[in-house]
């Protein structure tokens, strides 16, 4: 009898061991990131991504260094590209540089419109070009955490060698190349079962024809770990409006929208 008591008593303890960990939060993308050596898998709306991530503690685990390498395959572009960001509390700052293939580049001479209309009649007559460019950026970033309410503000200046008023795949607009200035921010409700979504605005700063141009967008921003693996899984969903604007968004949905869904798997290959 003692030894039958003794063998419950230990399962009940290693069940008990087991079931400690917590499960993972629907909205565990919002906390600081997990410190290692992780792997990236994306597929999104019009292609997909992979990437390398290295992400070390600084600082008694207050910072972290994170290092990534990553590839992208789109329907009209691919991109291989390498980051660096350095962050510390609620402040991250950090740098790219990488280099872009369009294979579906849309351009109008200097003062004409590239808009979707035009795109989409390009697509029907095979009548785009195919061109190649390099591109840059630092960027700064600002979290501030409000019990369930998180406001995130970012900061992007970025150079591209685009050539001149040429449709944009990344930000969805159309520009020259050059210097151009991003600022975004969202506000998002966090809920540890529904996930996160919250409103989302986005302020561009553009050379286009000669002079700078602004652009403002609005939408939301919604993600939840969608649970396809156990931990570590991301289901997004971007959209952005600009309403009159004939140039802005995807042609494929003749709107001035834009939207993006992701799914992302990510996989800790080492720990630090």
């Amino acid at each position: 009898m003692a030894l039958r008591m003794a063998a419950v008593m230990a399962a009940s303890a290693w069940a008990t061991e087991i079931g400690a960990a917590p499960r993972q939060h629907r909205d565990y993308f919002l906390d600081p990131p997990k410190p290692g050596l992780w792997a990236h898998g994306d597929v999104y709306t019009l292609g997909a991504q992979a990437s390398l991530e290295s992400r070390t503690p600084i600082d008694d685990e207050f910072g972290m260094l994170a290092l990534r390498a990553s590839g992208l395959v789109g329907i009209g572009y691919s991109e291989a590209a390498a980051h660096v960001d350095v962050r510390y509390l609620f402040l991250t700052f950090g740098a790219s540089a990488g280099y872009r293939n369009v294979w579906r580049t849309y351009r109008g001479a200097p003062g004409t419109e590239v808009t979707r209309d035009q795109r989409n009649d390009a697509d029907g007559a095979s009548s785009f070009a195919s061109e190649a460019w390099g591109w840059a950026e630092g960027r700064g970033r600002l979290v501030i955490p409000f019990d369930r309410l998180w406001l995130i503000t970012n900061h992007t200046i970025r150079w591209e060698d685009t050539p001149r008023n040429t449709y944009d795949w990344f930000h969805s607009n159309v520009h020259d190349g050059g210097v151009l200035y991003r600022g975004d921010a969202v506000l998002f409700l966090r809920s540890a079962s529904l996930g996160a979504i919250g409103p989302y605005v986005r302020y561009m700063d553009l050379p286009r024809n000669d002079r700078r141009r602004g652009e403002i967008s609005a939408g939301f921003i919604y993600g939840i770990r969608l649970g396809l693996k156990k931990r570590d899984d991301l289901l997004s969903l971007l959209v952005l409006a600009r309403p009159g604007d004939d140039e802005f968004g995807s042609h494929v949905l003749r709107l001035p929208l834009w939207t993006l869904l992701v799914y992302r798997a990510s996989f800790r290959l080492l720990e630090y």
